[in-house]
Formats: C-alpha cells, structure tokens, sequence
C-alpha cells in the first residue's frame, strides 16, 4: 500500500515495514559564492540521491537555461553524491558562443530529483580572472609560505599580514589553494588532528582541496577537518589540520 509518507510493505508471516519516500533535495549553500565560466562551484545539501541517474542540476543566467533535459547548451555535472554537488560554470557553447553567462550577474541553481525539485541557490558570475591576494585568520594575521621558499614541505604558516609574495595566493576552480604555483597541502594526505599544512607540487589529490564554508571555516573534504592557526600560536606559527569546533583560529577570509 502506498502512501504520501511513505510504501507500507508486509511480509508473509512477519511485520508491515514502512519504507521512507525519497525527501525533497535541499540546498544549503554553494561555494565558492561567485565563480567564472569554466570554474567549478560545489552546493552542499541533503536528498540529492547517491548518483545522478535521472536527476539533474538547472543552472539559469541572463535567460539562458543548462542542465535540464532539452537543454542544449553545453553542461558538465563534475561529481554527484547525496550531499553535495559539483558543475563547472559554463564556458560558451552553441552557434556564435550563443549560450553564454554573463560576468556581473547572478545566476541560479537547483537540484530536481524524483522527490521533486530544491530551492534555489545562486552564484555571482565573476571574470575568468581567478582570485588573488591575502588570506587572512586569527588576530588579522596572514597565511605565509615561510620564507617565500619553493621547496616540497616547507612550512605553511601564519605571519604579520606583509603583502609580500608570500602571502599572494590564488583561489583556483579545482579547489586549491595556489602560492607561486605549489599547492596549499595536508602532509602525506594524513586525516590525523594536528597534521600539519605545508606546500607540495599541485597534484590534484585531496590533500590539496579546500572548501570556503559560508562561516568561514576552510574544510578538507578528504579528512573534514578544518585549516587552523595551532593553538593561536602568533605570528610564526605553522598551520595544521583539526577538527572544526568554530573557534575563532579556525577562520579565514579569502581574496
């Protein structure tokens, strides 16, 4: 028997399970908050389903429509799981660059699924110029490559905002975090509280991807811990990995 909860089924000789309905998919937030065409932007939420299957994501800017089955410009879904989805912003696609975002305006995201379809999120629509300057955390200290060096392991740090080289880093689309084009890395990939954070040869594993959260938390996904300033350790100090508790050497802000 089914209902608008949920499917009643019984078994010979044994006891009605009731079987939840898939829950509509809600959408959180969408990060990074504004992204240019061919950049990837990641919505985190729940009842977005293990795979894509026949669900499907609608991106929507300047009247122009992607994602949607009919849609015919070019779209790419990067990754799909329940809580979290990835697209790249499209780049032009169709006859003459047709179906084309524009920079400064504000698209919109949905999920539809078999349950039905998600609010809707939206992304600012930035240049193809990838953001660049100081990251800054606790007590207006900035994130340093020490000693401007370029060496695999050489030490990620918090130091006295400088505007030097050091501290120029670039937010790139796959979810690095680039200075002198070395990555922002977990040593060895470890999950472990207290590793510490250094530079390494992008190489796109997750131990060089970091997400913005909308509190201002800087989360790898690979181990769900946050970049923290150790023990609030002043100018100087090695970052590390740690679990996010939202205390204050736990937030950065972004060029």
């Amino acid at each position: 028997m089914a209902t608008t909860a949920g499917v009643t089924v019984t078994q010979v000789g044994g006891s009605p399970v009731q079987l939840s309905e898939p829950s509509t998919p809600l959408i959180t937030f969408a990060s990074p908050s504004s992204a240019a065409p061919g950049q990837q932007v990641t919505i985190t939420g729940s009842g977005f389903g293990a795979s894509q299957g026949n669900s499907y994501l609608t991106f929507s800017d300047d009247g122009t429509n992607w994602g949607a089955p009919g849609d015919l410009a070019t779209f790419t879904v990067d990754s799909w799981s329940d809580d979290a989805v990835t697209f790249t912003v499209p780049e032009p696609s169709g006859t003459d660059n047709e179906w084309a975002v524009t920079p400064g305006s504000t698209a919109s995201v949905s999920v539809t699924t078999s349950a039905g379809t998600s609010n809707t999120t939206s992304t600012a629509i930035g240049s193809a110029t990838t953001p660049t300057g100081q990251v800054t955390g606790y007590q207006g200290l900035c994130l340093d490559d020490r000693g401007a060096l370029t060496a695999n392991y050489n030490p990620i740090q918090v130091y006295t905002c400088n505007n030097s080289s050091a501290q120029q880093w670039t937010v790139e689309s796959d979810g690095t975090l680039q200075v002198f084009g070395m990555c922002m890395d977990v040593n060895g990939g470890d999950t472990t509280n207290g590793t510490i954070v250094d530079l390494y040869t992008c190489n796109g594993t997750g131990a060089q991807d970091w997400v913005a959260q909308p509190s201002g938390d800087l989360v790898n996904p690979q181990c769900g811990k946050c970049l923290e300033d150790n023990g609030n350790g002043g100018s100087g100090t090695q970052s590390i990995i740690y679990d996010c508790t939202g205390a204050a050497d736990q937030k950065w802000a972004l060029p």
